[in-house]
């Protein structure tokens, strides 16, 4: 847990991908979507990258869209300091395509980085990260990750909606941590049995 002070939001608003760049995150798809947005606003996309020629075509997506003065990537931040810079930033995004039982079901830690940043989070409508979502009230699903859906959700965020769920964020961040949930994991371990295997 690290204790991040409530954030008052950015002019123009920032938003960020903060993870492993790859296909399958819907990066395409939200570097489309700048082209929709009904706000001043910059994206970020920070992480390392594998594959030099994903990237790259990435990069060139951004530069032919006309609003490409609205898109930065930046090189990868270590473990330790993500959360003290992903906190500049207003909402995180991770919008995993449904392609596979994997990511169906996955729940990336970044979602928790973002949490824990006091950010308002935007992620695929995927039933794992629809449930913190719902539970915790800390953002919005997207369900169609089309650019013109995703900018459609980030165009409903307003200053008192989006300071809600940064605040919602910051409140769910004292359960959704290590050091909350080690000890459910724990009392798990230590409630199995081992039958000897004769």
């Amino acid at each position: 847990y690290e204790e991040i002070k409530p954030s008052q939001g950015n002019t123009p608003r920032v938003i960020l991908y903060q993870g492993v760049i790859m296909a399958g995150r819907g990066l395409e798809a939200v570097i489309d979507s700048v082209a929709f947005w009904n706000f001043d606003g910059k994206l970020i996309i920070r992480g390392p990258y594998h594959d030099n020629t994903y990237y790259e075509s990435l990069k060139l997506r951004a530069k032919n869209i006309n609003f490409s003065r609205n898109i930065f990537f930046d090189g990868p931040v270590e473990p330790a300091k993500m959360i003290e810079v992903a906190k500049n930033a207003d909402i995180g995004v991770m919008f995993l395509d449904s392609l596979s039982t994997h990511n169906k079901h996955a729940l990336p830690n970044k979602v928790f980085e973002y949490i824990m940043a006091g950010l308002c989070v935007c992620v695929s409508d995927l039933p794992d990260m629809k449930k913190i979502i719902d539970n915790y009230q800390v953002g919005l699903c997207v369900g169609s990750l089309s650019p013109s859906r995703i900018a459609q959700r980030l165009n409903e965020l307003n200053k008192d909606n989006l300071d809600f769920y940064k605040r919602k964020s910051l409140d769910a961040a004292l359960q959704l941590n290590w050091g909350a949930e080690k000890t459910i994991l724990i009392e798990a371990l230590n409630s199995l049995t081992c039958d000897s295997v004769s």
